[in-house]
């Protein structure tokens, strides 16, 4: 069945208080560049021109119940019907000034990651905002799809900005967080495997 949703959202979902100490938690931490699979050198200036932010891997089983719940209910609720069982670890985010993230789809075909288990593929990936979206400009959270005469339509919401807004969408969507201009903007990134697409 082929579903009318290319994503779906829980307005202000998580409390203010879980939002803040999940920042508090991930700034606690050590945080490193983030890459993207096709560059693994973070000497290579191309990586910057796809990716600038930095990240924070986050284990805590509570988040994976936390987060679990919301993706259980929006593959429902699209029809997208998608078997998964297994959540990567969290990503605890962080887009300062001038960081951006662009045109991507988490889809992960890197045959070496030793972490994950074997024949399986990111099907559903899911954003939290865990920043006040008075706290910050820019960092818009788009999504790229192609409409009926093959030209692409870029899809966003302002609601997407709200503290403590979920987003659920298929990992192979292109979306892209443009440019924080003003402020820091946190969010909490996981992605959810199961038996790769047929």
């Amino acid at each position: 069945m082929i579903s009318n949703y290319n994503y779906w959202y829980f307005v202000n979902a998580i409390p203010p208080g879980v939002c803040d100490e999940i920042i508090k938690i991930g700034l606690s931490k050590q945080k490193g560049k983030a890459l993207v699979d096709s560059i693994k050198d973070k000497a290579n200036k191309n990586l910057y021109k796809v990716r600038d932010s930095d990240i924070v891997w986050l284990n805590d089983l509570w988040l994976r119940y936390l987060v679990g719940s919301f993706v259980n209910t929006a593959n429902i609720n699209t029809d997208w019907n998608f078997t998964f069982d297994y959540p990567e670890e969290a990503q605890f985010t962080i887009y300062d000034k001038n960081q951006h993230y662009n045109w991507h789809q988490d889809l992960s075909f890197d045959k070496n990651q030793k972490t994950q288990p074997q024949n399986t593929q990111r099907k559903l990936s899911v954003t939290i905002q865990l920043t006040d979206e008075k706290e910050y400009k820019g960092g818009e959270l788009l999504f790229s799809t192609l409409n009926g005469q093959s030209k692409k339509k870029i899809l966003t919401n302002e609601l997407f900005r709200k503290k403590g807004t979920v987003v659920v969408f298929p990992s192979y969507m292109h979306h892209k967080v443009t440019p924080v201009t003003q402020g820091v903007r946190y969010s909490l990134v996981m992605w959810f495997r199961g038996p790769a697409f047929q």
